[in-house]
């Protein structure tokens, strides 16, 4: 699988699916919100310290959660570069950290704007 990290960072992140799910409760929006900053810079932790701490395969598990939050955000390269980036953690390989913390740092500052 031959992944494409420039075409991930190109989409941006988005709310359209929060809008969709909520449609105009937006108390419904909020707290959707609120709960997947909280989430996501939790996750976020532990899978910085997972590959700080050289495990790669509990990282992994992390990856795979984000796969569907980079997905309703609209980011659905970057869930395919997750996806990969999974299956390599899984091996015990973590060469597309630097990459993929690009991602992680592109959702951040656009969490931080919500």
């Amino acid at each position: 699988m031959i992944v494409n990290f420039f075409n991930a960072m190109e989409e941006r992140p988005n709310l359209s699916y929060v809008e969709e799910i909520a449609g105009k409760d937006l108390a419904f929006a909020s707290r959707f919100i609120l709960l997947f900053k909280e989430e996501y810079a939790l996750e976020m932790g532990m899978y910085l310290r997972y590959i700080k701490n050289k495990q790669p395969r509990q990282a992994a598990e992390i990856v795979a959660k984000s796969k569907y939050k980079f997905s309703m955000l609209g980011l659905e390269r970057a869930s395919d570069v997750a996806a990969h980036y999974e299956m390599q953690l899984q091996q015990g390989d973590d060469s597309l950290d630097a990459e993929y913390k690009k991602i992680l740092e592109q959702v951040n500052s656009f969490l931080t704007e919500v």
